[in-house]
């Protein structure tokens, strides 16, 4: 299990295309009540990326990366 600190928020979820299918990542995402709508960038080619909330949204000296697992990659950050 992980722990998001106190005052912080998931900004986006992302699961690696190595171990995941697409249908299975949201399906993983579904079941940890996050949006899935994928995020297409080359910046994530090894990653399916479900965005929760515009980075916009944050104060993005912030963001951190939290790996509850090798196979997932949280970013977190405090909202404005």
């Amino acid at each position: 299990m992980f722990a998001i600190p106190y005052m912080y928020s998931i900004q986006s979820i992302r699961f690696s295309k190595a171990k995941y299918t697409l249908k299975e990542a949201k399906t993983k995402a579904k079941e940890g009540n996050f949006k899935v709508n994928v995020k297409s960038n080359p910046q994530y080619k090894n990653w399916y990326s479900f965005r929760q909330r515009q980075p916009s949204a944050y104060d993005t000296s912030t963001f951190r990366i939290v790996k509850p697992n090798p196979d997932i990659i949280l970013v977190i950050g405090k909202e404005l």
